[in-house]
Order: C-alpha cells, then structure tokens, then sequence
C-alpha cells in the first residue's frame, strides 16, 4: 500500500499555543497590542471591566483591547486571523517590504501572537472595522461593513474534547462570522475604524499586583530612555549603524497605551517612567554611556562616556583581550551576532553626601533604579523579559557569585538598553514563547558575549577609575580633617583648666602612638607575606612544570622496568641526565625565591641592586624564552648598593617583570624586549618595556590597592604593595611620563634610592 497522509493538528493546538505556550498574561497583552502596533494604531485601551476594587474578576468580568489602526477585511479575517502560522507577515519581510504604511518595522512574523488571546479567556469577541485605503495610502475614513468574529469555547476543557471525549481536531472548531453595514463602532480617539478584542470567560487568577505588572510590561514595550534625551539621537558620523528608520522615534511616540478600570485609568506608570528619565539625566548616575555603537566586523565600540567620545578596539594585545569574553570572542575569531546600539547609566548606591554627594541615591530613587535592568529593545520594540528585575538574561549575578563581584557593576545599579534590529540581526531571533532570544548556532552566544564584554571592561576601566578617585578625596578629607592625635591636643586645651583631666589624655595619646606603631609593623609584615604569596604563584607554574617533567621520565623507566625491556647504558644515562636536569631546574627556583621568607624582624643588610634584577631574570627566563620576550640588565660601572632587606628589592622586580611578560604576551609588537638600566651614580633604576604601555587616565591609580587593568589576572595588589615596602626603607617608585626620559616606548618605571634613610 502507498498513499499520501495529510497533518491534521488536533484542536488542543490551541492551548499548546495560547495558554501553555506564553508565559503570563503581560506577554499576552504585549503580543496583543505589537498586532495593534503594526495595524498603525494610535491609540490602544485595555479595559477591565467588572472587577472589584481589589481588582478580582466579579461574575461577567471581560477584558476588552480596542485599537485604532487598519482594522480587517474579510479577506484577512479568513485568510490569516484563523489560520495559525500565517506567513502573511513573515513573505512581506522576506521581499523587502518590511514597514507599515506609515513607516513602522513590522513585529509580528510567526502568526500565532493572536493566538495569546487564549492565555487570558475562553470567549472572544472580535469587532473590526477596515481603514479605507486610496493608492495604497490610508485615508481617514472607514470602508464597510463592520465584521463579527466569536469564539466560544467555554464548554471546552484544555484538551479540546466534545461531549463524548472524543479529541477534536482545529478544523473541528466552528467560530461565527458575521458581517455589519452599521458602521457606529468608534474606536480610541474617536476613529471609525479599528479593531476591538472582547475577552470573557477568564483564565487565571487576576489582582492589583498582577494588573500592575502588566502595566509596567506595557509601559516598557516601547524605549523608556528616549524622552528629553538628546543623546539617543541618531548619529550622523561614518561609523556603520542600525538603520533605524527615519519615523521610528515619531511613531512610537504616537503609540499610546491606556488602561482603564471599570472605566477610570488606573494607576499610571507615566510618572515612574518620568522620573527614571530624570534620574538617567541628572548627575546622579556615576558613569553615562551614550551613542554607544558595537561594530561586529572591526570588533570596535564606539561611545561617549560622560560626554566625551571613546572608541575600544578588542585584539590580540589590546587591554580588551586580556578579559575573559575577549579571550573568548578572539578564539572563534569573529562574531556573528551582527552591530547593535547601546547606552547604559551606571550608579553608585554606595555614595554618601561626604564623598560624592551628587551621586548619592535617596532611598525612593534607589528602588526606582532597582526596577529596571538592561532592556533589549528590536526596531523600537521590547524583547520580553530582559530588562525586568528579577531577570538576568546576560548572567551578571551569576558571574558575580562564581567569579569576584567586582568583575561586574551589580544588576541592581545598572540601567541600561541594547538596541537591534531584524536586518542587521538576522540570527538573533525571538523565541516562540516569547520570552528571550533562540539559541541559534553562535549568535546569541557571540551577542552576550559583547557586551558582558564591554560591561566587564566599564567595571575594570571607567568605574574602578571613579572608586579610586572616590577613596582618594575620602582619604584627603579624612587626612584634612582633625586625626586622633589632634583631637585630644584640642581636648587638653580645652580642659587646661582641669589638671586631673591632663594626665588621663596623656595616657590616651601614648596608648594611640603605640597602638599606631605595632599596627604599622604589623602592616609591614603583612605586606610582605602578600608578597611571598604572589611571588610563590609566579614560579609555582614552572616548577609544576619541570616537576611534573621528571615525574614523567621516572614512570617511563618504572613501566620500562615493569615490563621487561632493557635499555642500553646511554640510553638510560639520557633520561637520568633528562630527569636530573628538570629536577635542577625546580631546585633552582625554589632556590632563588627562598630568601623571600625572612623572619619576620629581619635586619636590613647591604645588597646589590644588580644582583638581585639579575636573579629574578633567571626566575623569568623560561617564559621570557617561551615568549620570545628579551631582557637586558645594564650593569653599572661600580655596584649600586643600598641598605635594605632582600625581600623588598626581590618583591618590587618580580612585579615588574611579571606585568612586563603579561602585556607583552598579548602585544603585537616584533620584537618584545625589557631593559633594565642600574646607575649607581644617581642611585635610580629604570625598568621598561616596549608593550602597550599605561594610559593617561589609568596613571594616578597604577599603584593604588586592586587596581588592575589585567581583567581576570590581576589582582592589583603587586605594585602597590612593592611601593609601600619600598617606601617604608626611604626608597620610592613612579611611573615615567615623559617620551624624552623613557628607554623603551611602552610602561617605564623609576626606583629611587637616593632619599634612603640612614
């Protein structure tokens, strides 16, 4: 036997697609009103009506969504409102002919939106009235008749079963049509045609909570950043950009939705929205970032942080691709999510009025901020859930709690928007069931990817520049204020007149200045001990190594002799001298970061600056050989010997070294090279190198506690704690500015040991 069988979908379809498909009733009414959106609607009201003042649904309760844009004919009520998947919409996109009449980006493209409608009722009453057309341009008139469409399937459960129990299948389901010549029907702003949806029989369970959520929803399916906000316009530079069209910013600004209870308007969203917009424009956001422009072919973000413009480049050798997604991005090589917009208003729920008083949030403008997250919004339109609170669609609080939270600003003081759209996105498409984006090969992976990207870099670049900046003037004013000390001299002034009181001040002072100088010492050690940890970590990798090397060789000659083979005598003297040497390499590194664990009261003695740079070459030179990384060491004519412990001088060039072989790693320069020039005569050593050097704006904090620009490498502890060791012994460290008085172009550093204390 051989036939054809056709598909013929079971009436539950309907519930597959409506109710258990969307996930809530704020997706249904958005997919609801995007069909109003693309009928050119004005104006859409959804009204509750017959519901209590708790907002419960009381016997007769209806939903009714009423539009005023195009309306149906007859033709598209049979042709596409009943058929599920209608590829109405969906052929216009593919031949180009992606807008509306008056210039908005079709949404809908699946053609099951409308099926929605079932998430919040089981009796629709559809009423819609066609917009009269003249050349293809709308007039605003209506053209008959008014067309009827009831469903009524109440006496249905989920299953789609009749009387029998019999499983329907969906061209069992029979739906009214009928057809009207009275034309009275207005719709919102008094139009005479449009489309009104009525909804009874509910589903679920309704409350003022619930109708505020879908408020909100509503509230954001449209850009809530664009009002009075100038930096949103659009470019008009040569860098390539989302071509939005030219009416987007006006149609959406037209599109109106309103919701009425019982025929008032309910608790309005607009003046939340209003004074969000207000927050993002005021000074209270830390860090602005607008105009931004993400460029998929160069890897480029372009934008304007505070106003003024910045352009990254992530490469090989770039600051950018020493952090994670940049690894990432350069391995596949490219992206293939496409260009996107952004913008992104970062706050700082931890400023005071002492520090930063025109970024301190008052509580009510905190939890306003806390209401909103980073939005992504195609043509103009909303991709729900992203940008709700409680969802976190680019894995930030996840990656807060498995990484350091700091490699991330919190979901909760970020407010920002992506902006996309379906020509220059074609791979970053909607889910089914609406809520996020498909899976879809790399794409959305390469998208997220971009701008955790970019997040992660604002964190590390501009935000850690605003803290440090923030710390240093609390750390000015706390030193311009009155210290510990000063306060009790002005006590003893003030109570000079009482003797008794003298004494117990006294006391007090002496008690503080030895409490002081232990705490200090105690410091010291403690610096110190950081810095065996962190020296420990830079050659625990090679000795592993080399460890693991000779273990390798031993096995060899153990499974050797396990399964009888003989081995000539040079053959065996080979892989004992092999085993020997990778042991001796071990021994020697070990050997050469020993003396970093002095007592902890070790005496300070006479060392040669030289000698100790030329032993931690010798700790680096298997990964400056590796890659391909030259050192020089200028020695001098007469030794420079200062008065110091080893551990200082030791702590101090492994840092240099190790920032030094990190960044020329990832540098595309020829040949890598450090030199290391020692004058005895001024006392001062020189260390450079020929990598990608230290920005100006990163260079009043390069020796400032965990400020690192390595992503997630760095732990910027090294140099600062090389300066305070240093300065404890009168020695000191800076960073060399000037082109004329650097050895090699990229970072150069100056140590100074002419000040030394005797």
């Amino acid at each position: 036997m051989n036939e054809t069988l056709k598909i013929k979908p079971y009436a539950r379809l309907i519930t597959m697609l409506g109710d258990q498909l969307i996930k809530d009733e704020s997706v249904a009414l958005s997919e609801l009103i995007k069909n109003s959106y693309d009928a050119d609607a004005s104006c859409v009201i959804v009204s509750f009506i017959g519901f209590s003042d708790e907002m419960k649904p009381l016997d007769g309760a209806r939903i009714e969504i009423s539009d005023n844009g195009s309306g149906m004919t007859e033709n598209v009520i049979k042709d596409s409102w009943l058929n599920p998947a209608t590829p109405g919409k969906y052929n216009l996109i593919l031949s180009g002919k992606d807008h509306t009449p008056s210039g908005r980006i079709i949404q809908g493209e699946k053609g099951i939106g409308r099926f929605s409608i079932f998430k919040l009722g089981k009796t629709i009453k559809m009423v819609t009235t066609p917009q009269k057309f003249l050349g293809g341009n709308p007039v605003d008139e209506a053209i008959g008749p008014r067309f009827i469409v009831d469903y009524d399937f109440s006496m249905f459960d989920d299953s789609f079963s009749d009387s029998s129990g019999k499983n329907l299948y969906l061209d069992e389901l029979g739906v009214s049509f009928s057809s009207s010549e009275d034309l009275s029907c207005i719709y919102p702003k008094s139009k005479p045609y449009g489309t009104k949806l009525i909804i009874s029989n509910l589903r679920g369970t309704w409350g003022n909570d619930k109708i505020k959520k879908v408020q909100k929803s509503i509230a954001r399916m449209l850009p809530i950043f664009e009002d009075g906000d100038e930096n949103n316009k659009k470019r008009d530079d040569s860098v390539s950009s989302i071509d939005f069209p030219s009416t987007e910013e006006k149609q959406n600004k037209s599109f109106d939705v309103k919701i009425l209870k019982n025929g008032e308007p309910f608790l309005s969203e607009n003046d939340q929205k209003a004074r969000l917009i207000n927050l993002l424009h005021s000074d209270k956001p830390a860090i602005k970032i607008s105009k931004g422009h993400f460029n998929s072919d160069t890897l480029t973000y372009t934008y304007e942080e505070n106003g003024s413009p910045k352009a990254i480049v992530l490469a090989q050798g770039t600051r950018l691709s020493a952090l994670k997604e940049g690894r990432d991005i350069l391995s596949n090589g490219s992206v293939s999510c496409g260009p996107f917009d952004f913008e992104f208003y970062i706050f700082d729920p931890a400023a005071s009025i002492d520090d930063e008083p025109e970024h301190r949030l008052e509580k009510d403008e905190y939890d306003i901020i806390k209401e909103h997250r980073i939005y992504l919004y195609r043509d103009g339109i909303r991709v729900m859930p992203y940008g709700d609170p409680e969802d976190d669609w680019l894995g930030i609080d996840m990656l807060r709690g498995v990484e350091k939270a700091s490699s991330f600003m919190s979901n909760d003081q970020t407010v920002g928007c992506i902006r996309i759209s379906r020509t220059e996105n074609p791979f970053l498409q909607d889910k089914t069931s609406r809520e996020g984006l498909i899976e879809n090969g790399r794409a959305t992976t390469d998208f997220v990817a971009a701008i955790r990207l970019f997040l992660r870099w604002i964190r590390s670049d501009s935000y850690m520049t605003y803290i440090q900046t923030k710390d240093r003037k609390k750390e000015e004013n706390r030193l311009a204020s009155e210290t510990t000390l000063k306060v009790i001299a002005d006590a003893k002034e003030k109570f000079k007149n009482f003797p008794e009181i003298i004494p117990a001040l006294d006391k007090i002072a002496a008690s503080y200045s030895s409490d002081k100088s232990e705490y200090e010492r105690r410091l010291e050690v403690t610096d110190r001990l950081a810095g065996v940890g962190m020296s420990i970590e830079t050659t625990s990798h090679d000795v592993n190594l080399f460890l693991g090397r000779a273990a390798d060789g031993v096995d060899i000659l153990i499974s050797g002799a396990s399964a009888g083979s003989k081995l000539s005598e040079e053959e065996l003297l080979a892989k004992l001298i092999a085993v020997r040497g990778d042991l001796s390499f071990a021994q020697k590194q070990m050997d050469n970061i020993g003396i970093l664990y002095p007592g902890t009261r070790a005496k300070p003695k006479n060392v040669n600056v030289w000698a100790i740079a030329e032993k931690i070459r010798q700790i680096y030179a298997f990964q400056f050989n590796k890659n391909n990384i030259s050192c020089d060491i200028q020695m001098p004519s007469s030794p420079l010997i200062v008065n110091t412990v080893d551990a200082v001088l030791l702590q101090t060039f492994i840092n240099l070294f190790d920032n030094s072989l990190f960044w020329l790693k990832t540098c595309a320069v020829g040949e890598k090279k450090v030199s290391i020039s020692v004058d005895s005569e001024s006392k001062k050593v020189i260390f450079s190198d020929n990598g990608p050097g230290i920005p100006d704006s990163d260079i009043g904090f390069v020796f400032k506690p965990f400020f690192s620009r390595k992503g997630d490498d760095g732990k910027g502890l090294g140099l600062y704690i090389a300066k305070q060791l240093l300065e404890r012994y009168g020695f000191s460290i800076g960073l060399i500015t000037a082109q004329e008085d650097k050895i090699l172009p990229g970072a150069n550093f100056q140590i100074d040991f002419a000040s030394a204390r005797r």
